[in-house]
Parts: structure tokens; C-alpha cells; sequence
């Protein structure tokens, strides 16, 4: 019996150890050009989304005179001033009331907010639609 040949030259070529430190150098370069880009998208991403405004409500109740008190939590970039929209809904999800509600700047990021949004009928929820800079 012989012995099975490794990598017949005469199909797949002679690899000379210049070659090879070609490919490794090459591969080397590939992966650093990947995890450059990585990083720069990870900075990106933490730029871009640093001077956002997020809300997330917290509650509501009804109040005398047709008022619904509609509480919430603003977070944004420090000593920004916001304007948010509260709206008040129907049981039928139709909007009966809605308020504009200055957002002082603060040395905080995240404030706790309360509105007061008069209402045209009954309402049976509310909640902020949106804040934008003042």
C-alpha cells in the first residue's frame, strides 16, 4: 500500500511560505477592518442617541371639572427644555382633551411630570404624545 499524497501540487499549486505570510497578513487585515468597523458603528450609535427625548407614562386620574390629571417621567439631555403634548381619550379611543405642557430645564435628566388636560366629554385615559425641544 502507498501512502495518500497530502496536497497534489500539480492541482492546488505550491504554497511557498512567502504565500502563506501573504494569506495570514491578509486575513490579519480583514478581521482588524472588521473590528474597526464595529467599533465605529458602537460610537456612532452612542453618539446619535445621547441627546434624545423619551417618555414613559405613568398614571392617570380623574379630577373635579372635568380634568384629567395625566403623570409621566421625561428624560433628556441635561438643562434641555421640552414642550409635550398630553392627550386625554374616550372609551371609545377618540381624543377628548389635549394640553401642551412646558418642561423646565433641569440639572436633571429624567423628571417626573404631571398635566392637567381639560376635557370635551368623559375621559377614560390619558397619556403624553410627545415632547420637542422649547
Amino acid at each position: 500500500m502507498s501512502q495518500l499524497p497530502g496536497r497534489p501540487p500539480e492541482r492546488y499549486g505550491d504554497r511557498t511560505p512567502r504565500e502563506r505570510a501573504r494569506r495570514r497578513r491578509a486575513l490579519v487585515a480583514a478581521v482588524a477592518a472588521l473590528v474597526a468597523a464595529g467599533v465605529a458603528y458602537a460610537a456612532w450609535y452612542a453618539v446619535s442617541s445621547a441627546g434624545e427625548v423619551s417618555i414613559d407614562p405613568r398614571g392617570y386620574e380623574r379630577v373635579e371639572g372635568g380634568v384629567l390629571r395625566v403623570t409621566f417621567t421625561v428624560t433628556r439631555p441635561v438643562g434641555t427644555a421640552l414642550v409635550c403634548e398630553v392627550e386625554a381619550l374616550s372609551s371609545s379611543a377618540a381624543q377628548v382633551g389635549l394640553a401642551s405642557v412646558p418642561v423646565p430645564a433641569s440639572d436633571r435628566p429624567t423628571d417626573l411630570v404631571t398635566a392637567d388636560v381639560r376635557t370635551s366629554e368623559r375621559a377614560t385615559t390619558g397619556q403624553p404624545v410627545g415632547c420637542e425641544p422649547a
